[in-house]
């Protein structure tokens, strides 16, 4: 199977690498987190990803699909609207990956995405993406079009202190559609990361899937019906000051039944699958 190596690229924001996170400390003085977007601002990120999709009920157990890549990404902040949001560029610089047992170098030209995140954290639109593969349209639509599209973080609308809880709601766009998601974090405290002071933030996103999809082969159309159901579990450090994620780690599954009828002119086929796939993602800045 020829795998796509840009789609995976949206998910540039987090990490697998060890996180270790800092206790609890005293409440002490209310923060106000947001995201800060400096026009030509430009960061680097260490990237590691690791996908595998299995189909429930398999007798041998393997892996229909396993994806690990480690990848040197770059953002830079094209352009801050009025309303705060940036417009972001993200292309990977360099990489090392390996598909279902076989290296490959990710591809690094025309690769960048263009997306516009809010203050908040929260993934507004891409304004661009690489091509999505053919060969795995599933995975394609719901990692490139705003489920994993994310700094990883849903920061609170007032200022916070450690230990304090949050909950928000928001649209999540899956193949041109809208969806409902939940997120609950928690303030855990302050923690040092390199050079910065950071408070660390913990948040689990709840979301349903639910959207059609036909991809076709020659004279043959397949028409597929996907729902199912994700969870995510993110850790993010964010410097206050500066305004910027400089590290994620995030760890999720979806859960997934695709529902297929193929027509060919000759032949009708119909078929249905359920799917695990599972998530690990993550970055760390380094410069």
């Amino acid at each position: 199977m020829r795998v796509n190596r840009n789609f995976w690229l949206i998910s540039s924001f987090l990490t697998v690498l060890p996180y270790s996170a800092g206790a609890v400390g005293s409440a002490g003085k209310p923060v106000l987190l947001r995201l800060k977007y400096l026009p030509g601002a430009v960061h680097r990120y260490q990237t590691a990803i690791t996908i595998t999709a299995t189909r429930t009920g398999s007798a041998t157990g393997k892996p229909l699909v396993s994806i690990n890549e480690a990848l040197l990404q770059q953002e830079t902040v094209k352009q801050v609207l009025p309303n705060g949001d940036g417009v972001i560029s993200v292309q990977t610089i360099s990489g090392q990956g390996l598909a279902d047992g076989k290296s490959f170098t990710p591809a690094t030209t025309n690769s960048k995405s263009l997306l516009e995140f809010s203050p908040l954290g929260e993934f507004v639109k891409a304004v661009k993406l690489p091509a999505i593969d053919e060969n795995v349209p599933a995975l394609g639509r719901i990692l490139g079009e705003g489920i994993l599209s994310s700094h990883g973080v849903f920061l609170p609308l007032h200022p916070v202190c450690n230990g304090d809880t949050w909950r928000r709601a928001f649209n999540v766009r899956v193949n041109g559609r809208m969806s409902r998601s939940v997120v609950n974090s928690r303030l855990i405290g302050s923690q040092r990361v390199g050079l910065y002071n950071t408070r660390h933030v913990h948040a689990v996103l709840a979301a349903p899937l639910a959207f059609n999809m036909v991809t076709r082969a020659g004279k043959a159309a397949t028409y597929q019906h996907v729902t199912g159901l994700i969870k995510i579990v993110y850790d993010a450090n964010v410097a206050p000051k500066q305004g910027i994620v400089v590290r994620m780690a995030a760890y999720g599954k979806l859960w997934m039944k695709l529902q297929s009828s193929t027509h060919s002119g000759q032949s009708d086929r119909e078929a249905s699958t359920h799917l695990v796939l599972t998530i690990q993602l993550g970055s760390d800045m380094v410069d």
